[in-house]
């Protein structure tokens, strides 16, 4: 058991604790910072902060400009949303940052996929070549492809351009311009369709009004 113990030692993930950064604690296979204070970590890379937590395979953060870059199954989870994304450079003082390759999830389920991903701020989202639902992953009857949208967690909306509607991957309708509501509010709901031999294919959009 004794000559066992430096080998267990070794095999325990590295930890540093940076009081500079308000209470940043990182933990990672392999963990360096040289003098400039620019933190190089590698493998199960872990970022514990006030308000989230950043995994990823590997992570340069530079502290004195509070810059993060993040490569390889890379996870940002908040209270307000969970985050995969291929990689990612964030901003840790204004919330600001651009995700490659990222999805989306919201507290109740919904679904934003994109290629690119510019987090605005720290409820504002505006991502290029989308798709959006609020089905469930194993049964997407419907879903939203634009070509750009802005997510907006404060207002409680998506709003979209150059948007199709399509239903079990076919599209069905255009628009130009989409609002997509995230909670309770007045507002154009999914469009329905359906078909018959009699009336052919129809569409209707329904409208909510919340008093």
């Amino acid at each position: 058991m004794i000559r066992l113990l430096p080998v267990l030692l070794l095999s325990l993930p590295l930890f540093i604790s940076i009081a500079a950064a308000e209470g940043t604690d990182i933990t990672a296979d392999e963990l360096t910072r040289d003098a400039s204070g620019v933190v190089v970590a590698s493998g199960n890379v872990i970022i514990h902060r006030k308000g989230g937590t950043l995994h990823a395979d590997e992570v340069r953060y530079d502290i004195k400009r509070h810059q993060i870059q993040a490569r390889g199954h890379v996870i940002i989870e908040s209270p307000k949303a969970v985050i995969h994304a291929d990689s990612a450079q964030l901003d840790t003082e204004t919330k600001q940052g651009f995700m490659q390759r990222a999805v989306i999830i919201l507290p109740d389920g919904e679904r934003l996929s994109a290629a690119r991903v510019e987090r605005v701020n720290d409820h504002t989202y505006h991502a290029e070549d989308i798709r959006f639902t609020a089905c469930p992953t194993d049964d997407e009857a419907w879903n939203l492809a634009a070509a750009e949208a802005t997510l907006d967690q404060q207002a409680g909306k998506l709003t979209a351009r150059h948007t199709r509607f399509e239903t079990y991957g076919i599209p069905v309708l255009y628009s130009p311009y989409w609002q997509q509501p995230l909670r309770r509010m007045s507002g154009f709901l999914v469009p329905r369709v359906g078909v018959g031999r009699r009336r052919g294919t129809e569409v209707s959009i329904p409208y909510y009004f919340a008093p």
